[in-house]
């Protein structure tokens, strides 16, 4: 598996690096999923 560690091009005025784009592109797939599979407090 390669490892593609570019910016998007329709991103890369807005992230300075890698890592930037990589921190935020985490955040909202964690929120993306906290909505398809909500925490059910009663397990």
């Amino acid at each position: 598996m390669s490892t593609n560690r570019e910016v998007p091009k329709q991103f890369k005025n807005i992230f300075n690096s890698w890592e930037d784009y990589r921190e935020w592109s985490l955040e909202i797939s964690k929120k993306e999923l906290l909505k398809a599979f909500p925490k059910d407090k009663n397990k």
